[in-house]
């Protein structure tokens, strides 16, 4: 093909243009595509983040990304993110750290480990979403959510729209420091008021005669002095001497020692619980919904009090595959509930309740997951705080 004129240098400028990287890109967004008419090009110039420009410029033959759909994810500081071998963790608590191990999903929609680096960032407008399910989040509007459509900006999530929500947490703590018949009595009496002097302030009364027998058992490991008390209570004597007693030294190494801890305590469960094995954590939740769940075949309720202390809770019953629903009542009382039959029926399947027997339980219909950890959930609430 003859050549019809030589390239002059708006023509050389063009090329320049277009064969950047960096250039052709910012050129096109603030020029609405290169429009001759500026009343439409955008009024806020457009550029390419530093990554952006680190990753568009980067000439080797390979280059290897870590990182999820928009690199970044904006969530408000409050929000709680799950981490690799401590369990949920809010961002501000996690702003101050050089890195951190988090669960990501890959491709296949498999959960996997990844490093993880928590900043602040200008971005204001915090879209607050919640599911069918009771299931909350609260993050900027360009954070990208799961649906059954693929990936979404929270800005584009409506009432009606399936997302992605979770069914069971992987089981990757290690921590076995605490035994039998301290997690049974953690479990029984967490709710109560911690002893602060030589004696209990109120008696412990056993809700079941079952457990009645766990606490004989449990102050002679201890051990403790105990009087049985005319009401069917127990009332504990510290052992007086030079030592301190295993029963303060357990309140006092778990952080929940004295009544001015004890606000804090009842607020939220001892990371030392929250971090022990599978097996650990059964025991301490058999004994805290025999003491203070109110059960049926269908229907399971504890009542914690405080917010913080339903979502313990919950973060320990979804290690079990359990799913539950958090609310609160006119007394503003907060309450945690296993969401359904479907949950109610894994609960008593996994755990033993002392003083409690439920017997021919009929099999439930089970909801279509995504995988073993995974569901999708219809979002019933969504609004935009600035």
């Amino acid at each position: 093909m003859p050549i019809r004129r030589k390239l002059d240098q708006l023509d050389m400028n063009v090329l320049e243009v277009v064969e950047d990287e960096i250039w052709l890109p910012e050129f096109l967004r603030n020029t609405a595509d290169g429009s001759v008419n500026k009343g439409i090009w955008p009024s806020k110039k457009w550029q390419h983040r530093d990554y952006q420009r680190q990753i568009l410029t980067d000439k080797s033959k390979y280059l290897s990304l870590v990182g999820g759909r928009s690199i970044g994810k904006c969530e408000a500081p409050t929000a709680r993110i799950l981490t690799v071998g401590e369990g949920y963790v809010t961002i501000k608590d996690l702003a101050d750290r050089k890195s951190f191990g988090i669960y990501s999903i890959n491709k296949e929609n498999n959960l996997v480990q990844r490093r993880a680096k928590a900043y602040p960032d200008k971005k204001k407008i915090v879209i607050h979403i919640q599911t069918e399910s009771g299931h909350r989040i609260s993050v900027t509007d360009n954070h990208p959510v799961l649906t059954d459509n693929g990936w979404m900006y929270a800005r584009h999530i409506s009432p009606g729209t399936n997302v992605a929500v979770i069914t069971k947490l992987p089981d990757d703590m290690i921590e076995n420091t605490l035994r039998w018949h301290e997690l049974r009595w953690l479990g029984y009496t967490y709710f109560m008021q911690v002893p602060s002097r030589a004696s209990m302030d109120k008696p412990f009364y056993p809700r079941y005669k079952k457990i009645a027998k766990e606490i004989e058992y449990i102050f002679d490991q201890f051990p403790v002095n105990y009087v049985a008390t005319p009401d069917s209570g127990y009332s504990i004597r510290l052992i007086r001497g030079p030592f301190v007693s295993p029963l303060n030294a357990l309140y006092k190494e778990i952080g929940i020692y004295n009544d001015v801890n004890h606000e804090r305590r009842k607020r939220s469960i001892a990371d030392t619980i929250m971090h022990q094995v599978k097996d650990n954590v059964k025991v301490f939740l058999e004994a805290l919904f025999a003491q203070y769940a109110t059960f049926s075949a269908q229907n399971i309720e504890l009542p914690t009090e405080y917010e913080i202390t339903s979502y313990n809770v919950q973060e320990l019953l979804l290690r079990f595959g359990i799913e539950s629903k958090i609310y609160y009542n006119e007394e503003n009382i907060w309450f945690l509930k296993i969401l359904d039959y479907e949950n109610v029926y894994r609960f008593w399947n996994t755990f033993t309740i002392p003083g409690v027997a439920v017997e021919n339980l009929p099999e439930p219909t089970v909801r279509e997951k995504i995988n073993d950890f995974m569901r999708y959930d219809k979002v019933v609430f969504v609004q935009e705080a600035p």
